[in-house]
């Protein structure tokens, strides 16, 4: 390919990564750095994600634990978030009770899940912050919504609505949420 830039190279890495190639995503990684590529937030968001959807706990700790001192910046919430908290818990890291991220964290990770319509690790987030924040209607709403951008509409009208919502509460968040229509969202009755 000509005219290689990090854009090119995070988006191989990407790919490589959702179709289930670990070795090629760990050999692209290396080879872009060894030819001069110095990986961004982007790039390195990507590597940890095909991490995360590949199982390779030990190379995704390895990667996060070198974006300060090898690529010069703070690992941002994506980071955390979205994929190191995604590969932990999808491998039971968490299962002892220590470590347990911030309901800040899974409340990422659910908004991740919602942006990506990932359906599994929305369910993971959900759970924890179900516990954590039982009386909060958007983790409810996100579930919802991530149901409906999948067409799941049975698994949504199956989402137990928190201690003190109404069905009409949460209908009218996901509406509000997604922008549908005005006119529909003055005819409910909310209580």
């Amino acid at each position: 390919m000509k005219n290689l830039n990090v854009v090119t190279w995070t988006t191989m890495i990407s790919c490589f990564g959702v179709r289930g190639k670990a070795d090629e995503v760990l050999n692209l990684f290396e080879k872009m750095k060894v030819l001069g590529f110095k990986p961004n937030s982007v790039t390195l968001t990507g590597i940890l994600a095909s991490c995360s959807h590949l199982g390779l706990i030990t190379q995704s700790k390895k990667i996060f634990t070198s974006i300060r001192s090898s690529y010069g910046f703070e690992p941002g919430v994506e980071h955390y978030a979205c994929n190191l908290v995604d590969l932990l818990s999808h491998f039971g890291c968490f299962e002892d009770g220590q470590n347990v991220p911030s309901a800040s964290v899974w409340g990422a990770l659910l908004g991740g899940s919602l942006v990506h319509r990932n359906v599994e690790t929305g369910e993971v987030a959900v759970r924890h912050l179900f516990e954590m924040e039982p009386k909060n209607a958007s983790n409810y709403v996100a579930l919802c919504s991530i149901y409906d951008s999948r067409g799941m509409w049975k698994d949504a009208s199956l989402v137990s609505v928190g201690p003190g919502f109404g069905i009409q509460t949460v209908i009218f968040m996901i509406m509000f949420i997604d922008g549908r229509d005005k006119e529909m969202i003055n005819k409910q009755t909310l209580y």
